[in-house]
């Protein structure tokens, strides 16, 4: 730890010129690492071997974006070469709390709504199914039921190429969600890239384990950005291709790194999909 710090400390004085009198290491992140500077900054730095599908450029717009709208960290300095990011470090967040406010919900909504309508465009497309073949030809265990996937992977296909893409974040994950009161900071922009915008709603559902049909239905019913009725096969193809996707990015970083994180996550993607496929068996 004395050698990270020392490290990180060095960078720092290079950075931005100073020596930071304290660095601590912050529990967010598996595959980056947080420093929190002198509870005044946030240093990232990202492992390239761990995030094969890193995208610099859509990383840098889309976080700058959301900054100037309000929702995002101002970046103090930024690498695509060494894959290292300072930016400012909000004090006194929380999480999401159950139970879930309507205006909590709205808030999550509202913020992914003016990522999806700034109209900034990025070279670079959050492609699920690329991400799955290659993570399963690095080491990722093949799902067990290789028919039902297909069949999964390719009416999301037909879905995501009919689709509009935006600018979208891909990776709405609880630990990506800052609140000040009801105020949301939306971080860590390394997934980001041009998608159809259903996906993100998704992933926020699916990562936080909100994809019961009553929660789904309440969601939906606040989000302003789909004209026409929502398509539940859509909505329940995407809620297992986003499972699929993250069993197998578990299981590639697992053959990787043989950190048992990875693994567990993996576990818990595959046991997901079993359970919604039971549950759905029974309706």
């Amino acid at each position: 730890m004395q050698q990270q710090k020392k490290f990180v400390s060095d960078r720092i004085v290079r950075i931005l010129g100073r020596t930071p009198e304290t660095i601590t290491l912050l529990p967010e992140g598996i595959t980056h690492r947080n420093y929190l500077i002198d509870n005044l900054y946030v240093y990232k730095w990202k492992s390239p071997g761990r995030q094969p599908f890193y995208n610099a450029d859509a990383d840098f717009h889309a976080n700058t974006l959301m900054n100037a709208l309000g929702h995002a960290p101002k970046i103090i300095y930024f690498s695509s070469t060494d894959y290292e990011i300072v930016y400012e470090y909000y004090a006194n967040t929380s999480r999401l709390t159950w139970p879930i406010s309507d205006e909590m919900l709205k808030e999550v909504i509202n913020t992914l709504e003016l990522l999806h309508s700034s109209n900034v465009h990025v070279d670079y497309e959050f492609n699920l199914g690329k991400m799955i073949t290659y993570y399963l030809d690095h080491g990722a265990v093949p799902f067990h039921d290789k028919a039902f996937e297909q069949t999964i992977l390719a009416a999301y296909q037909t879905y995501n190429d009919a689709s509009k893409k935006v600018l979208s974040h891909n990776d709405v994950v609880i630990g990506n969600l800052l609140f000040q009161g009801n105020h949301l900071i939306l971080i860590d922009y390394e997934y980001a890239g041009m998608n159809d915008p259903l996906f993100d709603h998704i992933s926020f559902l699916s990562e936080n384990n909100l994809d019961t049909m009553d929660f789904m239905t309440r969601y939906f019913s606040f989000v302003k950005e789909f004209t026409e009725p929502l398509d539940l096969h859509k909505v329940e193809t995407y809620l297992f291709a986003s499972d699929l996707l993250w069993y197998y990015w578990g299981g590639y970083l697992f053959a990787l790194t043989n950190e048992t994180i990875f693994k567990q996550i993996s576990d818990e993607k595959a046991a997901r999909i079993n359970a919604r496929r039971h549950h759905l068996s029974n309706k």
